[in-house]
């Protein structure tokens, strides 16, 4: 691909919430991300809250609209992937935290970005798809 704009790299991943504070606590208690800062942006329906936290360089960006739309029922992104450095350890304490996973086992993607990945998916407090991955 050619790289005429001089991109440089993902800035953040944007996703809307129905419960702002929900979602904060559960990306930062449950999953470990850091908090970085709230703040309100004024829109034509009323005011987005929104949340930023962190986890290893990826900025997630949580936004609460003014009027929780129900249909964004998988979320508006198709996922979120975190890396881990033991993913039978991650499974198990998020188990411990009540999480529950869409898939019995974990899965290996063969010859991606160089390597293998062992991989699975669960779900945050909308119903946002979220995927750990290993390499392996």
């Amino acid at each position: 691909m050619n790289n005429d704009q001089n991109l440089t790299g993902l800035e953040h991943i944007g996703t809307f919430v129905s419960d702002l504070e929900k979602s904060k606590k559960f990306y930062c208690d449950v999953l470990g991300f850091k908090f970085i800062e709230d703040f309100d942006v004024e829109i034509a329906s009323g005011l987005l809250k929104t949340s930023l936290v962190e986890l290893g360089g990826l900025i997630l960006h949580l936004e609460q609209l003014p009027d929780w739309n129900p249909e964004f029922k998988d979320s508006v992104f198709a996922h979120v992937c975190i890396n881990v450095k033991d993913i039978k350890a991650a499974i198990e304490d998020l188990k411990s935290k009540g999480v529950k996973f869409d898939m019995e086992n974990t899965f290996v993607l063969n010859n991606i970005l160089g390597g293998n990945m062992e991989c699975i998916f669960f779900r945050g407090p909308d119903n946002e798809s979220i995927e750990l991955c290993e390499r392996c």
